[in-house]
């Protein structure tokens, strides 16, 4: 119900119509949905218009109201969504399904197949890979010329010429330079334990909750899922970033009433701002299923995931390494599908602590080698307080595919949570090119 709901409330809006081609009537179980999908995809291939009056006038017309469910069938459809926002998300659910009913009843013909003796084992073979084949054209993308998406990516050029940004802002300078801001992708912010990752990760996503996005012309609406702790721990760092000053402890020259007051004006200040938080289980399935609620019920521009080595994958794996694999390549996948920036923290190995420098590389990423190969953007946030080292607070960019590598440094005021920037960049020297 909800795809062909969608489909009717937004007859009329571009970014519905663009999922027209999606809309296969094969895909649904039932001959009414079947029959309403026909009616919306031949009014769509004519030119014509495809709301709620032309579509009944159309099954009409053809003497096919009845085989649709009749008109309060039809208005029933309509009345059971208020957006479209989800409309992608319960489009690739109808598909999935589709596909998993396509694929019972193959291996029931096959299996029947398999147990008639009278059958020749190289027709049976055959039968299988013919099977095979076609469920691989099922599931295949449909690949596209370049004249057909061409005038998107120059529009697309346009608006980053316009807005000095390929994506949202970090909210430092610095970062940003780097960066050129944070567009779609999956890009990994890692450090070692109490390093300030979180924080710097809870630095970023208020500022692009708080601030007008130039490529958006809003700000930004954030998803944060944390599972290494709840929503209240969560947002109490939020209250604490906001006061700059730890939410329990009452600054000098202020009373515990007055505290309190300001407390709460903060807590509503942050109430305001297009967060959402999602406290979710660390099993992998759950985590996507999160991040598809955020995108398509919230309409978030971003997500912040907490962190990568708490997630697992249920069943049994050879090893811990491979598990973070298959995690990171999902990742690698989920971007996509959302076409939002995935911001994913990790952890650090302990092996830079046994180095002299104790500086953080790519190789440093934890549990696996394919963390830096599947990531777009690579921030790796260093604390030498933490070493028993002085200076600034590092934030490394070792990784970018579409901009700067180099170091910037920052001030951290750990009791309020709270990162401040040095315009002081750092990018690595080009190498020197011997003359033939």
């Amino acid at each position: 119900m909800g795809v062909l709901g969608s489909f009717l409330l937004g007859a009329n809006d571009t970014d519905t119509r663009q999922h027209i081609p999606k809309l296969e009537p094969r895909l649904f179980l039932g001959r009414k949905h079947q029959t309403i999908a026909r009616a919306i995809t031949s009014l769509a291939d004519g030119g014509k218009d495809y709301d709620i009056v032309s579509v009944a006038d159309w099954l009409e017309a053809k003497a096919l109201m009845e085989q649709a469910g009749g008109r309060i069938y039809l208005n029933s459809l309509l009345d059971s969504i208020v957006t479209t926002q989800a409309l992608e998300y319960h489009l690739a659910i109808v598909r999935e399904d589709a596909t998993r009913r396509s694929l019972c009843q193959r291996a029931i013909r096959l299996a029947e197949a398999a147990g008639n003796e009278e059958l020749d084992v190289n027709e049976l073979q055959k039968q299988a890979e013919a099977v095979a084949h076609d469920l691989s054209l099922d599931s295949a993308t449909e690949s596209q010329f370049i004249h057909e998406f061409i005038d998107e990516i120059l529009d697309n050029m346009d608006r980053v010429d316009r807005a000095g940004f390929r994506g949202l802002s970090t909210g430092f300078s610095g970062l940003n330079t780097l960066t050129r801001g944070l567009e779609p992708g999956y890009i990994l912010l890692a450090g070692r334990p109490a390093n300030g990752k979180t924080t710097f990760a809870i630095n970023m996503a208020l500022h692009q909750a708080r601030i007008r996005q130039g490529l958006l012309d809003r700000p930004a609406r954030v998803g944060f899922l944390s599972i290494e702790m709840d929503k209240d721990r969560l947002v109490r760092r939020f209250i604490s970033h906001y006061l700059r000053n730890p939410w329990d402890l009452v600054p000098s020259g202020s009373t515990k009433e007055q505290w309190r007051k300001e407390r709460r004006a903060a807590g509503r200040e942050i109430a305001k701002l297009p967060i959402a938080i999602n406290d979710t289980p660390g099993e992998l399935s759950d985590v996507v299923a999160a991040c598809y609620e955020m995108r398509y019920k919230k309409d978030v521009d971003v997500v912040y995931i907490d962190y990568i080595q708490r997630i697992r994958i249920a069943g049994k794996h050879n090893s811990r390494e491979r598990e973070v694999s298959m995690i990171s390549n999902r990742f690698g996948d989920l971007w996509k599908e959302l076409g939002i920036p995935i911001i994913v923290l990790s952890q650090l190995n302990r092996n830079l602590m046994n180095r002299d420098d104790r500086i953080p590389e790519l190789s440093d990423l934890r549990d696996s080698g394919t963390l830096e190969q599947d990531a777009d953007i690579v921030m790796m946030i260093w604390d030498p307080a933490q070493h028993k080292r002085t200076g600034s607070v590092q934030v490394s960019v070792p990784k970018n595919r579409e901009g700067k590598n180099g170091v910037v440094y920052f001030d951290w005021d750990k009791a309020g949570h709270h990162f401040s920037e040095h315009i002081k960049i750092e990018e690595p020297e080009e190498p020197a090119i011997s003359p033939a």
